[in-house]
């Protein structure tokens, strides 16, 4: 039974749920509901999750942060039978009755953070969570006496798994923070012996201002993901608290897969998970770039778009980093930018351009992902090739990638203005 620390008190399952089970009850909630969850508070998120865990619905976690237009975008891709919101630290209920999608019991529906464009909705089957537990827990030894801190959103993927999970699988500890004050964060880590904490690169810089030079010796990890730890960062750490911050990588399609070593610098791996393999692959003609592409086996999770769930086939899911693997090290160089993803599925758009450069009448073509879909600007040599072209592209293009709007660009020098990134009115 997971056993929570928060504000000084201690609380196993039943308490946390306490109220909150019988409200959704009381709604109609059963076993299968979809129940989309806007939240923030840690204490919400653990106490609508197990009391949904309970009736074996099924949560969508949606960050409490999203804009209007994101929400209404996550809207059509999934309906849902009832929203639990956070208002005035009350949990209110709205009943909607409209979910078509019939989805596994215990599943999870996490929404992606949105940082690189829309957010997307990822589903995990339980037996997919639980393996993603094992794998875990196998790789960094946990056990029921471990102390966990979370200093990331419980609503995210990365801060839900490897904090809350699996705590709750192993029937530990989570000390829940009310503040992220750095120094309030030290003396939640000595006070309650925590074992392991999670963070992301801004919050680990800010215990670097402290006036204090040691961490608890109960401390086993330090994770930082979600962002690049930066090789000062990872030097003045190791130097002031002699304790060497852990770099996480994954992804919430295929969870956490590799950590780092001691010795690793930024965005070097040297410690992958049990059964992950990774395949590169050349990226465009003009530079050598090679994209990582994982196979995570059985925890890969599954894409909702438009009430249907989209399988990452043939199970290996493209990053959209770049890097390479040597001597089993993943060493991940940057990000590829020009990655487009289509309704889960990831496009090139200098692939793309590449393509159209074959059609012999093409002057000109410039792939850009707009909020609609993808768009083409263009220029032909004979205009009357109009059509001719865009039969061209629906033909050696993935029919999934086909721009929505082709528009023409008729003045060359408006041409090289946009080329070069200046805004250009249409």
């Amino acid at each position: 039974m997971l056993k929570v620390i928060y504000k000084g008190g201690y609380f196993g399952e039943e308490e946390i749920m306490e109220g909150v089970i019988d409200k959704f009850l009381d709604y109609g909630v059963k076993e299968g509901s979809l129940v989309a969850c806007i939240l923030n508070s840690p204490m919400k998120i653990i106490s609508v999750w197990l009391a949904i865990l309970k009736i074996k619905a099924i949560p969508v976690f949606i960050p409490g942060y999203f804009s209007a237009h994101m929400l209404e975008g996550i809207r059509k891709n999934l309906r849902v039978d009832f929203t639990v919101e956070e208002i005035n630290d009350d949990l209110i209920i709205n009943y909607n009755n409209n979910s078509i999608l019939k989805v596994e019991p215990n599943s999870i529906i996490f929404a992606s953070s949105a940082s690189t464009g829309e957010p997307k909705l990822i589903m995990k089957t339980k037996e997919k969570l639980d393996a993603e537990f094992e794998r875990y827990r196998e790789a960094l030894d946990l056990k029921s006496t471990d102390v966990f801190l979370s200093m990331v959103p419980l609503y995210h993927a990365y801060g839900f798994m490897c904090s809350l999970y699996t705590a709750q699988k192993l029937g530990a500890t989570v000390v829940v923070p009310h503040t992220l004050f750095p120094r309030g964060i030290i003396s939640l880590l000595k006070k309650h012996n925590v074992t392991i904490i999670y963070g992301v690169p801004e919050l680990y810089q800010k215990l670097l201002l402290l006036d204090v030079s040691t961490l608890p010796d109960s401390l086993r990890y330090a994770f930082s993901s979600s962002a690049p730890v930066s090789n000062e960062l990872l030097l003045e750490f190791r130097k002031k608290f002699h304790f060497s911050l852990t770099q996480q990588y994954g992804s919430t399609e295929t969870g956490s897969v590799a950590i780092s070593k001691s010795d690793d610098l930024k965005n070097e791996f040297s410690m992958s998970f049990r059964n992950i393999e990774y395949k590169l692959e050349l990226f465009g003609q003009e530079e050598e770039l090679y994209e990582i592409l994982i196979d995570s086996k059985d925890t890969i999770g599954t894409y909702i778009f438009n009430n249907k769930l989209q399988y990452i086939e043939p199970g290996i899911y493209r990053t959209s980093d770049y890097g390479q693997c040597v001597d089993g090290k993943l060493i991940i160089s940057g990000r590829i930018k020009d990655i487009v993803n289509i309704a889960g599925r990831k496009i090139s758009k200098k692939y793309m351009e590449s393509v159209m450069k074959k059609y012999p009448y093409l002057i000109f073509a410039k792939i850009e992902d707009e909020s609609n879909g993808l768009s083409c600007r263009y220029k032909l040599y004979d205009k009357e090739k109009i059509m001719e072209f865009k039969e061209f592209c629906k033909k050696e293009l993935p029919s999934f990638s086909m721009p929505q709007k082709f528009i023409w660009m008729d003045d060359l020098e408006n041409i090289l203005t946009w080329k070069e990134g200046i805004k250009w009115g249409i």
